[in-house]
């Protein structure tokens, strides 16, 4: 064949094959492995699908539901999620000592669980030092915090029990205190506060006169449990949780 048709006759040769196979240079073309989509082997031995049609390929929050944990992912995507996670952090830098060395075996978190679970609220989460739980949250399943009259999330923080609780009730009913709460083989004093008053009184936006003193109770009553040993709720911990408030607690630190 003369060399001046050699050209022509290659990109005929071409377009002929292409008919049936794909025999472009993909590397030049800028799409590793052709048009269609690629499945990788990842390192775990699971296989992930990469279409180049962004419309085709697994968001942030499916890839997090289907791969690590849907609780989590349930309770990321909550409106007050920043705010919880900043407030239990708040809360473990200041009750909980050690927290990265003692989680799970002598403190845990359990994200969204069933406890007091009823038609119009839930638990988003429990936080137990020892055998007791120490701090939990309930919402409402609505979360039309605006237009709701009914949506809430409230904040219990159980303390060692400390005399004369009385003194320590709101007169305008921006938190609650309870000295009869009943729990195995411990006397505690318990104070209920919404999670936004709770954030007021963090921020230093409404006053608590007893915020130092509940904290000494509540590190107090930490400490007790803990020494007490292993807690038998190691089953329910949710280490991504926990992974993200002990983030947040070294911010309060």
């Amino acid at each position: 064949m003369p060399a001046d048709l050699l050209d022509e006759a290659e990109q005929f040769l071409i377009t002929e094959t292409e008919a049936t196979h794909s025999v472009r240079n993909i590397m030049l073309t800028n799409k590793p492995r052709g048009n269609d989509t690629v499945e990788i082997v990842t390192s775990a031995g699971s296989t992930v699908a990469l279409p180049w049609e962004r419309e085709r390929a697994i968001g942030a929050a499916q890839s997090y539901v289907e791969k690590i944990d849907p609780k989590v992912a349930t309770l990321l995507r909550h409106p007050l999620f920043l705010e919880l996670r900043s407030l239990v952090g708040w809360y473990i830098a200041n009750t909980i000592q050690d927290p990265a060395s003692t989680v799970e075996q002598l403190w845990t978190v359990s994200c969204m669980p069933s406890t007091n679970h009823t038609k119009t609220e839930h638990r988003l989460l429990t936080l137990s030092c020892g055998n007791l739980e120490t701090l939990f949250i309930v919402a409402s399943k609505s979360t039309a915090y605006e237009d709701d009259p009914h949506a809430f999330a409230t904040v219990r923080i159980n303390t060692a029990f400390i005399e004369g609780s009385d003194r320590f009730e709101s007169p305008d009913g921006f938190w609650a205190v309870y000295d009869d709460v009943p729990y195995r083989g411990e006397r505690v004093l318990s104070f209920d506060f919404s999670l936004g008053v709770l954030r007021a009184i963090i921020n230093g936006d409404l006053e608590f006169p007893y915020l130092d003193e509940m904290l000494k109770a509540a590190y107090t009553l930490n400490t007790r449990l803990m020494r007490r040993g292993s807690t038998m709720y190691s089953r329910f911990h949710n280490t991504k949780l926990a992974d993200l408030l002990l983030a947040e607690a070294v911010t309060w630190d």
